[in-house]
């Protein structure tokens, strides 16, 4: 397994790309990305969609996640993930849809 989300937020190019304005979808890829996810996921502040379903994420899920003032779904489920869900999560006025579901403690 490659640690995807590492690499690509550790790409400068990357980074500034359409994926922070768009949205960023790796669930029709099972068991592709690992590790933890970076704090730095916050500097895409309008990104609309994150899907990163059916991987091998194993860490928390970073307070960040509170400046993505445009997010309307977040589907992390199926995961690794543990410890506790992040207050921040409560003050994105536009999410929609939140899947934290078959994780190890959500």
């Amino acid at each position: 397994m490659i640690d995807h989300i590492s690499l690509f937020f550790q790409h400068p190019v990357l980074s500034n790309s359409l994926f922070c304005f768009l949205q960023f979808s790796l669930n029709q890829c099972p068991d592709v990305i690992t590790g933890s996810i970076p704090d730095s996921i916050g500097d895409c502040i309008d990104v609309r969609e994150i899907d990163v379903s059916h991987n091998a994420l194993s860490s928390t899920i970073p307070s960040s996640f509170g400046q993505l003032r445009s997010l309307s779904l977040l589907g992390m489920f199926e995961n690794q993930l543990s410890g506790t869900i992040p207050s921040a999560l409560g003050s994105l006025g536009l999410l929609e849809v939140l899947y934290l579901d078959n994780n190890s403690e959500y």
